[in-house]
């Protein structure tokens, strides 16, 4: 069974990074981010969190998924 938290733990650097990113293309410097790992290390609650982070700082955040065939 999983254990499910509502904070995002040991992830504080890498997302001070991304929210640096995001403050670059406010003032317009392009820049893409690429998020990879293993599977179950946490990059989807990893890009949730910042795209929370991005809306609540007045951003418009689209989001999709692929549809697993396995």
């Amino acid at each position: 069974m999983a254990v499910q938290t509502a904070a995002l733990v040991g992830r504080g650097a890498e997302l001070a990074r991304l929210e640096e990113r995001l403050a670059a293309a406010r003032d317009g410097s392009p820049g893409m981010v690429v998020v990879a790992g293993d599977a179950g290390m946490g990059k989807t609650r990893f890009v949730r969190e910042l795209a929370d982070r991005a809306t609540a700082d007045g951003w418009t955040v689209l989001s999709g998924s692929c549809v697993e065939l396995s």
